[in-house]
């Protein structure tokens, strides 16, 4: 869900829940923004700032300790850049889509996500726009 913080900087919190038997001990994950009618938006997922706007984001979260059958909330949350083109896209935000690419248990093991790929080429936007909202509702 869109937040602000308390000086008005928007950010995006979130929760994971943990549907396993073993503890989650790192995941790397995709994000992407949509307004209502699908379109995907550019921003600058900060703290993560390469000074290009995207509509993707891969995340590598090198820590967690997501335990089995838990849900884990984000304290704050995805600090959203505060220029022209994010403060545009927050006004237009709709949803955010994630998944999860690669998750390593706490015993180790590490679980690569067969379908990442595919979500990656149905939803990732390379020239114009895909409307993915009739998929995810």
């Amino acid at each position: 869900k869109l937040l602000y913080y308390s000086g008005g900087a928007p950010y995006l919190n979130d929760s994971i829940t943990n549907g396993t038997s073993r503890g989650i001990k790192e995941y790397e994950r995709g994000m992407m923004a949509f307004d209502k009618d699908g379109r995907p938006l550019k921003m600058q997922w900060a703290p993560f700032r390469d000074d290009e706007e995207t509509h993707y984001f891969l995340f590598d979260w090198g820590s967690a300790d997501i335990m089995a059958g838990t849900t884990y909330e984000m304290d704050g949350g995805w600090s959203i850049d505060d220029d022209q083109t994010s403060r545009k896209a927050v006004e237009s935000l709709a949803y955010v889509i994630y998944c999860f690419k690669q998750i390593t248990f706490d015993d180790g093991t590490v679980w690569e996500n067969p379908d990442y790929q595919n979500w990656l080429d149905t939803y990732r936007v390379y020239t114009g726009h895909k409307r993915p909202s009739a998929r995810i509702k």
